[in-house]
């Protein structure tokens, strides 16, 4: 229940933020924003991702503490935007004694002693902005942009079917809280890397369709990746890219940058439940927007 979710957390003075493997925009925006308004409240807050974050997230990069480094006490460890333990990677040893689960994929079973999953909310970011409001917090720039950066990445940008009314209503009212929504657009949505736009085009030479086109495929194995040079850090945020080719209603983004370990993440726009196929494989997500992992 959302309300022992916020006794917890009002009753904690040191409180340890965790999110899933390869943070996308959501887990990183939702945990940055949710620090820093917890931080005003005068308690002790660590954000602890397993990796350094990627120069994409630089401007939060600051506030967040890779796990090999962090070595501190906490009454209440929160997991945020993360459908499952697996998710939760090395930093899983982080998380123990009071815990809590704030997340929106519908497959999140609820795995902390204090559960709050809303299905019905475009991402995570959406979760934490009512925290905020029912904890009578004033959201600051900072918090602003964080939970603006959540809004607008999970929801493609606002075009996803995710979108709500009021999912643009809470982002207005960030905005006038002062995120600085123009920079977060530029550097999260347009800014690309030559080296992105490189790997880019050789998924575009890699795709194949199946179902008369419905159906888009990009397979980019470890030799492949090995030869030209991806990881998994450069095809962050690749995964939609088959989906955007006209007549597709599913797209199929599979990847082996690590040998033995594949990636499979699965987009679609009206006809296949994503969601329903990733848990079949161990994974889960959302109905337009999930994902798993195999390994040999």
């Amino acid at each position: 229940m959302l309300g022992d979710v916020i006794r917890a957390v009002e009753e904690a003075e040191s409180i340890l933020l965790l999110s899933h493997i390869n943070p996308d925009g959501d887990a990183i925006g939702s945990v940055y924003g949710f620090k820093k308004s917890l931080e005003a409240l005068g308690k002790t807050v660590y954000a602890v991702t397993e990796e350094p974050l990627s120069d994409y997230f630089e401007m939060f990069r600051d506030d967040f503490i890779p796990f090999k480094e962090f070595q501190e006490e906490y009454d209440l460890a929160v997991a945020l935007d993360t459908g499952d333990t697996k998710r939760l990677g090395k930093c899983f040893e982080l998380f123990k004694g009071e815990t809590a689960v704030i997340d929106h994929h519908e497959t999140n079973e609820g795995y902390g002693k204090y559960n709050y999953i809303d299905g019905n909310s475009a991402s995570c970011g959406e979760i934490i902005y009512d925290i905020i409001e029912d904890m009578n917090i004033i959201l600051s720039p900072e918090a602003a942009d964080g939970l603006y950066a959540a809004l607008l990445t999970d929801t493609g940008g606002f075009i996803y079917s995710n979108t709500t009314a009021e999912t643009h209503r809470k982002a207005a009212r960030l905005i006038e809280a002062g995120a600085d929504y123009v920079h977060i657009n530029k550097k999260l949505m347009e800014e690309k890397s030559f080296e992105v736009h490189r790997i880019t085009a050789l998924c575009v030479e890699n795709m194949e369709f199946f179902a008369d086109g419905k159906i888009c495929v990009v397979t980019l194995d470890n030799s492949f990746c090995e030869k030209n040079g991806i990881t998994a850090e450069s095809i962050s945020g690749l995964a939609a890219l088959p989906r955007t080719v006209s007549g597709v209603d599913t797209g199929v983004f599979i990847s082996e940058t690590v040998k033995g370990k594949t990636k499979v993440s699965l987009r679609s726009s009206e006809i296949v439940d994503a969601a329903e196929i990733s848990v079949k494989f161990g994974g889960g997500g959302h109905l337009r927007a999930a994902g798993f992992t195999r390994e040999d």
